[in-house]
């Protein structure tokens, strides 16, 4: 779409992805304020030389004249960012989260339950150990705890 001499393209939308050995364009979907993005992977690659690198070509008509004939100078304005909202809003990674560490939580608890070894009561000892039980120790109160009690 062109309008007072600026052209506003798709990235996806090359007529042409120009690749090498070393590395390739590829599409982010869903990735900046419109459709997509592009990025050159890996990530890792050396810096290309003009003329042998990867490249991403747009054809297309320009109905406003050129002021020096054939040649358009072509200027990125505004880069690909991450969306600004997220798809689904927060209601929902908010809900995800709630789930998941409810979930966690639960876990661990029966998991510490269940891997606790300790017998607190006669009836496990007896249960367990099939003895009988001969004495308990009697919890011992504080001196607070009596003064109250």
């Amino acid at each position: 779409m062109e309008s007072d001499a600026t052209v506003s393209i798709e990235p996806e939308h090359a007529t042409r992805n120009t690749s090498t050995p070393e590395a390739h364009y590829a599409v982010i979907p869903g990735y900046g304020r419109t459709l997509s993005g592009v990025t050159l992977l890996p990530v890792t690659v050396n810096t290309q030389k003009a003329e042998s690198s990867p490249r991403l070509e747009y054809d297309m008509y320009l109905f406003s004249p050129s002021s020096n004939g054939s040649i358009v100078n072509v200027t990125v304005v505004e880069r690909a960012t991450a969306p600004l909202e997220p798809e689904n809003g927060l209601l929902m990674p908010l809900l995800i989260g709630l789930m998941s560490g409810l979930l966690v939580g639960a876990g661990m608890a029966i998991a510490v339950e269940y891997l606790n070894r300790r017998l607190r009561f006669e009836e496990e000892v007896e249960r367990y150990l099939e003895l009988p039980v001969l004495a308990v120790i009697p919890e011992l109160h504080t001196a607070p705890d009596v003064a109250h009690g």
